[in-house]
């Protein structure tokens, strides 16, 4: 009993800390719909700014149907569930990946919910533990619900993840108006994935561009076309980081120039 009031006397005062993070970001992969490789690209583009010597933190926030740790081949003893649950501190969710990649994994629990304060709380806690990281990368679930409402308060960067489909092409327009017009402080950008070819990339970056400026008078920033590729396949039937395991993949070029991407974006908000 007096183990667990500590606890919570702890967690009160995480939350109730008022020092600022140093993270130099906080970056979201989003979806209008399941099924873009969203959190495949989440997961590579982490270990990618990892390598290069900056220390990334990986967050599986897709709090209803969390998929990051069969990816990465990882079933961590403490997720966020049990945070959220107040059974552990965010301290203790830290996983680590490889060097400089940590991740906080979740998992499934059956009739899972939590509520805006206790996402308000969460984001306090985080600051404290991520003043050492220099991005913080985070999986969110698929589509508009309230728990990503919540999140994108404190998010600068939004990566929306589409496929060539229209069907995705218009999920993604939808992501894309619901983060420019409902006063998020955001810079969106655009990921096309699954594509047979760069063409049909291009024609859905383009349709998504006409749909944005026609009807908001918005456009959104192409950050890379992802071909299909057999070599993504493998990967994540054999639950391996390609990014690390697959050293003479063309997917492993386009992931790290995406995370040049993001980094260049970085030091230019920071002037």
């Amino acid at each position: 009993m007096n183990g667990q009031a500590s606890r919570l006397i702890e967690l009160q005062r995480l939350q109730n800390d008022e020092a600022r993070s140093g993270v130099g970001q906080y970056i979201a992969f989003v979806s209008g719909k399941g099924g873009t490789g969203k959190s495949f690209l989440a997961l590579n583009t982490a270990y990618a700014l990892s390598i290069n010597g900056d220390k990334v933190l990986l967050i599986d926030f897709d709090l209803q149907n969390p998929n990051l740790h069969i990816l990465a081949n990882t079933y961590p003893t403490v997720s966020l569930q049990n945070y959220f649950a107040g059974s552990a501190l965010l301290e203790e969710c830290l996983t680590p990946l490889s060097n400089n990649l940590f991740c906080i994994y979740g998992e499934q629990v059956t009739g899972f919910e939590t509520q805006p304060s206790k996402i308000q709380n969460f984001f306090r806690s985080l600051e404290r533990i991520t003043r050492n990281f220099d991005y913080v990368i985070f999986d969110s679930g698929s589509g508009i619900h309230e728990s990503l409402t919540e999140t994108m308060n404190y998010i600068r960067s939004a990566i929306i993840v589409a496929n060539p489909e229209p069907t995705s092409v218009m999920d993604a327009y939808v992501m894309t108006k619901y983060l420019v017009q409902s006063g998020f402080n955001i810079t969106p950008s655009v990921i096309i994935n699954k594509c047979a070819n760069y063409v049909d990339g291009q024609r859905a970056y383009q349709n998504l561009g006409k749909a944005l400026r026609h009807f908001l008078r918005e456009q959104v920033e192409l950050l890379s076309i992802m071909p299909t590729h057999n070599d993504i396949y493998q990967s994540i039937m054999n639950q391996e980081l390609l990014i690390k395991d697959k050293m003479d993949t063309p997917i492993r070029e386009l992931m790290i120039s995406i995370a040049g991407k993001l980094k260049a974006k970085q030091k230019a908000a920071k002037g």
